[in-house]
C-alpha cells in the first residue's frame, strides 16, 4: 500500500483518489474514488463498493503513516512472516503495526458474494470481540489482505527497502537510490529483490553501465561511460549533475571498494522512454577524515551496523554523519 498527496495505490493494479472531505464528516474520516481497471463495472477492487458509491476509509494524519512504516518489528512482515515468530511477538506484545480500517465490509467490495449464513455464524465472536479477534489473528499469523474491512499494516521495508518501486511505478526520468541498509557482504539484497519486482509487476529491467574495461583502455570521465551507454546517450543534464569519476561498476561497491555508486538505466517492455537510476551505496570510497576512518577501522561493521543499535554515541553519530556529507560531496560535488 502506497500514499501520496493524490491517493492510495494498493498492489500492483489498484489506485484510488482522494476526495473533497464532506460537510460535517469527521477528520478521522475522508473519502475515495476508485479508479476502474477493468472495462466490467463488477471486478474485484479493494478501494470500491459493490453500489458503486463512494468508500469511506480511515484518514490518519502524516506522522501517523510515517509511524506505521515504521513498524520494523511486528507479527505480520509481509513475505516474511511465519506462525513461529508472530506468535512470538504477539505474546511478548512486540506489536507496531496497525490495523487500518478500509471502511468497506469484505462483502460489499465488486467482485466479491457476500458471505452465507454459516460464515456469518462464524465471524461472529469476531465481531463481538473485536479486539481479541484481532490479536488472536497476530498471534497466528493470520492476515486477509485487502479483501478484508481492517488491513494490517507494517513496515514498508518488508515489501520494498529501496523505496524505488513506486518511482518506477510512475517511470520518473531520473532517480537517486541511497542504499544504507545493513548490508555487510555487500550482496545487494535489496536491489536484487527489486529487481524481481519490477521485471514480474512492470515488464521492467535493469541495466548497469560497467566503465572498467574503457578506463583500462585510456577513457576518462563520461566518455568512458559512453562507450557502454545505450543508442540514446546518458542526457547531458545528468553528465552536468554527477562526477563520473565518483561512479563505478555494480561489482565495485563493497567496503572498501574504489567507488560508492552505479549508474544504470530500466527499459520497459511497453517502449516507454527509459529510466535513469543512480544507486549511492554506503561504503568507504568517499575521502573522509581520521576520525571517521579510525572509526572504520576499530568498527569492522560501519558503515553497515544494525538498525537494531538505536542509541548511538558521539563518535558514532557523527561518523555516519560526516560519511554521508563525503559521499554527497564526491558523487555531487560539482
Amino acid at each position: 500500500m502506497c500514499l501520496g498527496p493524490g491517493g492510495i495505490s494498493v498492489g500492483r493494479r489498484y489506485h484510488a483518489l482522494w476526495g473533497p472531505r464532506a460537510n460535517g464528516q469527521p477528520e478521522s474520516k475522508i473519502d475515495v474514488q476508485a479508479l476502474p481497471v477493468e472495462p466490467d463495472p463488477h471486478a474485484f477492487h479493494p478501494l470500491a463498493r459493490s453500489d458503486r458509491s463512494t468508500a469511506t476509509v480511515e484518514q490518519l494524519r502524516l506522522g501517523h503513516w510515517m509511524a506505521i512504516s515504521s513498524a520494523a518489528l511486528t507479527t505480520g512482515s509481509g513475505r516474511n512472516t511465519s506462525l513461529p515468530l508472530s506468535l512470538l511477538l504477539g505474546l511478548l506484545n512486540v506489536r507496531l503495526g496497525y490495523w487500518w480500517n478500509s471502511g468497506i465490509a469484505a462483502g460489499k467490495r465488486p467482485g466479491r458474494y457476500p458471505p452465507n449464513l454459516w460464515r456469518r455464524i462464524k465471524s461472529l465472536p469476531s465481531a463481538i470481540f473485536g479486539v481479541q479477534g484481532m490479536l488472536l489473528n497476530e498471534w497466528r499469523g493470520h492476515f486477509q489482505g485487502p479483501g478484508a474491512k481492517l488491513w494490517y499494516l507494517s513496515d514498508g521495508g518488508h515489501f520494498d527497502n529501496t523505496g524505488l518501486y513506486e518511482l518506477i511505478r510512475r517511470r520518473l526520468a531520473f532517480m537517486i537510490a541511497i542504499d544504507a541498509a545493513q548490508d555487510d557482504q555487500y550482496e545487494l539484497a535489496d536491489l536484487a529483490t527489486l529487481t524481481r519486482q519490477v521485471r514480474l509487476d512492470f515488464a521492467a529491467d535493469f541495466n548497469w553501465l560497467d566503465p572498467t574495461p574503457a578506463r583500462r583502455g585510456g577513457a576518462a570521465g563520461w566518455s568512458a561511460f559512453d562507450a557502454v551507454a545505450p543508442p540514446a546517450a546518458i542526457p547531458g543534464w545528468i553528465k552536468g549533475f554527477v562526477d563520473p569519476d565518483a561512479i563505478g561498476a555494480l561489482e565495485e561497491l563493497k567496503r572498501d571498494g574504489p567507488h560508492g555508486a552505479a549508474l544504470g538505466y530500466i527499459s520497459y517492455d511497453s517502449g516507454a522512454q527509459r529510466s535513469w537510476l543512480l544507486l549511492i551505496k554506503a561504503n568507504l570510497a568517499p575521502k573522509i577524515p581520521v576520525d571517521v576512518r579510525n572509526y572504520a577501522v576499530t568498527h569492522p561493521l560501519f558503515p553497515n551496523q544494525s538498525t537494531a543499535d538505536q542509541f548511538f554515541d558521539d563518535a558514532q553519530w557523527e561518523s555516519y554523519r560526516c560519511l554521508g556529507e563525503q559521499a554527497g560531496r564526491t558523487v555531487f560535488g560539482r
